[in-house]
């Protein structure tokens, strides 16, 4: 027999034998010994012509070693299992559990695992004994402390993971979740997009884990050089294209090269039962047209009827995290004893426990223990944010059929008063709005006007969030901060008591209004803007920070919340330009910030 143990070996042109017993190179045996089965060869720092793990069969039992390319045995030593070197490192087991040996074979570190992965990017991994998966760094240490019902390996540093209610997210490398949505199953970023499934279907997320489209797919796979293979609802099969996210329909042809093959066991679609549809336009058209003939509608209306029942169901969640928070049920999950602190008892504890399993905001580190998970973590963190929607906004909502038949808000007709003076009376509205103008003051933190020493006044200041980063970035200017009542958190500084529907003189070079205009129609910004200008002088500049709306970008659920709770609008440049013209200004510069916002430098129109 032939074998290449005297001739130069190329691991390039070792690969396995169609009975996998030994290895062939160039079609010739590597070696004269024959295995029960053999793994492909890897190479390692030290034996860089690869060595290759192999099973022999020996008292009735399956053992595995490790040789080299000459066939030889290395490590004198055999295992349980054993798999191929990956990053210097190989999974092995024995009586011990599973570890990870080096290329001296060696065990790399001393703990032991009921399973172990490859290690792939620095990180492998691995299951404990209770059945939980994680991930190990070369020392064999976790790298975070959660533990999943599942994870895969790391890809561009992110990972699938499966939390214990079966649903998936993406972590990165130190256990944290990366966008924090949850889907039916998830696949790994390939150039950073990811298909994932939700109970409609199979669709493609951004890093966000937002959907790049609306359309959904019983099969889809990732993009390669900006297309993608997918099978609609109504069994198309397709090409996706990364572009525009337009589909082209793959044709059949019964007399193509497949006749050739004279195999009956092929099943395929006959010409006649395919639309001849080009792109997603036209699918959508015809598919409407056609869902009586074709059999599609039965599978397309099911799937929006889940989706309009879930959607309809949805308060229920909302409410069920409203209780959350009200209950204090993370801070108490947070100590030690998961029962302290708990406001209910019995089933309602349990149910509340189930759902917070269920979502991901904790998982069980023991039989009677729960830790917040990061997605707990952040919502804990926004606990006043969340409840700040689900009170008054949440309340009012409850007339916005009125609203919009009326064009109107409703807050005063339930509450014979303005939000904003019920806001100046009530010391839990301002705790609660105070959270939120905090947190969305991150919408802007990027507005940092170029200062040295100047007086600068936050009009309508709210949290005082804005001028407080503006402090920070400038401590030599001099800051006021002006409102109807004093929400800061931070109550350093210069206040001043306004009514900025009232006339006010305030001495400053730059005037900042953040996210104040939207709440009102214009004829309360506009006297609002003309309470302004009577402070400015011709040197001073005035600053609104404002979402500038175009056709575009339409925030319709902020416009109809705006209407609905405080009567208010957002705008395009060119309202803004009118309204600030009608007040004696002048729009001078606008200047894009991050995200949806754009701050408008405004002067005062000279005589």
């Amino acid at each position: 027999m032939q074998t290449m143990l005297t001739q130069k070996i190329n691991l390039k042109d070792i690969c396995l034998s169609l009975c996998e017993t030994h290895h062939i190179c160039n079609g010739v045996p590597l070696y004269k010994e024959r295995y029960k089965k053999v793994l492909s060869y890897h190479k390692t720092t030290i034996f860089q012509d690869g060595i290759a793990p192999v099973f022999i069969e020996k008292d009735g039992k399956e053992e595995a070693f490790f040789i080299d390319t000459q066939g030889k045995g290395v490590f004198q030593k055999s295992f349980f299992k054993a798999f191929g070197f990956y990053e210097d490192l190989a999974a092995v087991s024995d009586e011990s559990g599973f570890y990870h040996i080096n290329d001296s074979g060696d065990s790399a570190y001393n703990n032991r695992f009921a399973w172990c992965g490859n290690f792939v990017n620095g990180a492998c991994v691995v299951r404990d004994k209770s059945g939980l998966y994680f991930h190990i760094d070369a020392q064999g240490k976790a790298l975070y402390g959660h533990r999943f019902s599942y994870v895969g390996d790391f890809v561009y540093n992110i990972a699938v993971a499966v939390l214990e209610n079966g649903k998936a997210t993406h972590i990165c490398k130190d256990g944290t979740f990366l966008h924090g949505k949850l889907f039916e199953s998830l696949e790994p970023y390939h150039k950073g997009v990811a298909v994932a499934k939700d109970s409609l279907g199979y669709f493609h997320i951004d890093k966000n884990g937002k959907a790049l489209y609306a359309d959904r797919f019983t099969k889809l796979e990732p993009f390669y050089n900006g297309r993608a293979f997918a099978t609609t609802l109504c069994g198309k099969q397709c090409i996706l294209n990364e572009k525009d996210y337009s589909l082209e329909v793959l044709e059949s042809n019964p007399n193509g090269w497949v006749q050739d093959l004279e195999c009956k066991q092929w099943d395929i679609e006959s010409k006649q039962n395919l639309d001849s549809i080009k792109d997603i336009s036209c699918l959508r058209t015809q598919y409407d047209k056609n869902m009586e003939s074709n059999g599609i509608k039965d599978k397309t209306s099911i799937a929006y009827q889940r989706y309009f029942s879930k959607l309809a169901f949805s308060f229920m969640s909302l409410q069920i995290l409203r209780s959350v928070f009200e209950l204090g049920v993370l801070e108490s999950l947070q100590d030690k004893d998961s029962n302290k602190g708990f406001k209910t008892q019995g089933y309602s504890q349990t149910l509340l426990i189930d759902w917070l399993l269920q979502n991901g905001f904790i998982y069980k580190s023991t039989q009677s223990s729960y830790i917040l998970t990061a997605k707990g973590q952040e919502a804990l963190r926004l606990k006043k944010v969340f409840l700040y929607w689900l009170d008054l906004p949440y309340l009012v909502a409850h007339k916005l059929p009125e609203s919009l038949r009326e064009n109107k808000e409703m807050f005063s007709s339930i509450f014979n008063a303005g939000y904003f003076d019920i806001l100046h009376k009530d010391s839990k509205q301002q705790e609660l709005f105070s959270a939120m103008a905090h947190f969305y003051a991150s919408d802007y933190s990027d507005f940092v006007p170029i200062l040295h020493n100047e007086v600068v006044c936050d009009i309508g200041c709210g949290s005082g969030a804005l001028l407080d980063s503006i402090v920070k970035k400038y401590p030599n200017i001099h800051a006021i901060y002006a409102d109807k009542t004093d929400l800061r958190m931070n109550k350093s500084g210069v206040f001043i008591e306004i009514d900025f529907f009232l006339p006010f003189s305030i001495q400053a070079d730059v005037f900042i209004m953040s996210r104040i205009l939207h709440d009102y129609d214009d004829c309360k910004a506009i006297k609002i803007l003309q309470n302004v200008a009577k402070s400015m002088t011709k040197e001073s500049k005035l600053y609104i920070i404002e979402s500038l709306q175009d056709e575009k970008k339409q925030d319709i659920e902020v416009k109809v919340h705006l209407l609905n709770f405080l009567g208010g609008m957002e705008r395009s440049l060119m309202e803004y330009e009118s309204i600030v013209s009608k007040s004696g200004l002048k729009i001078v510069g606008v200047t894009k910030l991050q995200g949806i916002m754009s701050a408008m430098e405004i002067r005062k129109e000279q005589k």
